[in-house]
């Protein structure tokens, strides 16, 4: 869980993030939201490597909705892997479709 902040100008601390602090700036925020969407896309194209498709589409749409909570734009690169992510992992629900369709048809 990548939770750094809860909420704009409130900071998690402490080993187990129970602790706030208050009144942090805005760019700590957007630099925080920013880290964490290239941590998800890194994820995301691990998961992407690993033939996780689903996960890998969960990554992906954190990391979008992490760049867009810090109003920033979401990269191409996001968008092309989501993209390709979704593709693979239909192409995969066809392929075991077409696998088990025999198996139950009488």
């Amino acid at each position: 869980a990548l939770r750094p902040f809860t909420e704009k100008g409130v900071v998690l601390t402490g080993k187990k993030l129970s602790k706030k602090r208050k009144d942090e700036p805005q760019e700590t925020f957007k630099e925080a939201k920013s880290l964490q969407a290239k941590a998800y896309f890194r994820l995301g194209s691990a998961q992407l490597a690993a033939a996780d498709f689903e996960e890998a589409v969960n990554s992906f749409d954190k990391s979008a909705k992490c760049s867009k909570e810090a109003d920033l734009q979401v990269e191409d690169a996001v968008v092309r892997k989501l993209n390709e992510a979704k593709r693979q992992r239909k192409q995969k629900k066809e392929k075991e479709r077409k696998k088990f369709k025999f198996m139950f048809s009488s």
